[in-house]
């Protein structure tokens, strides 16, 4: 069975936001004068609520504090050196500059470069998981903490 890891924070507030509107949706069809508004499948809906609240509680990172916290840290910086190992560069993906006919600049990739990649990608999967998981946790309100790509050097290597 695949691991699925944390939500992350727009997650979250998606989810919670469709609770809340398909808690409306119930609450209007109760109270309107209107016969096809009153005609919902409430089962349904209750349904969908049910779900949504299941998935908020099973995947929502767990608050950890003192020295639960200290440890995955200390986790997460083992993983970023073990994930950029291979990982290639920001100035690699710039590839060479070239301008078409009508004097626009653009990047070009270098196919080797894409090949290390995705060979990288393969490679350290399971420990980019592990660290987007720990990193989801240790800071549950920052959307942009479990980005891999926070950690790809920007100079190519000498």
């Amino acid at each position: 069975m695949p691991e699925i890891g944390y939500l992350t924070p727009n997650e979250i507030v998606e989810r919670t936001r469709a609770i809340t509107g398909l808690r409306a949706t119930l609450e209007n069809a109760n109270h309107s004068i209107y016969k096809s508004e009153r005609n919902i499948d409430r089962k349904s809906v209750m349904d969908k609520i049910r779900e949504n609240e299941k998935v908020l509680n099973e995947r929502t990172a767990p608050k950890v504090t003192g020295l639960e916290k200290d440890r995955l840290v200390k986790r997460a910086e083992y993983l970023e050196g073990k994930i950029k190992q291979g990982m290639p560069t920001k100035d690699e993906f710039m590839g060479k500059r070239r301008t078409n006919d009508n004097g626009h600049k653009y990047q070009e990739a270098d196919e080797d470069i894409v090949r290390k990649q995705m060979k990288w990608q393969t490679n350290t999967e399971g420990l980019v998981r592990e660290w987007q998981r720990i990193m989801r946790t240790i800071n549950p309100s920052d959307p942009s903490s479990s980005n891999v790509e926070r950690l790809r050097p920007n100079k190519r290597r000498v």
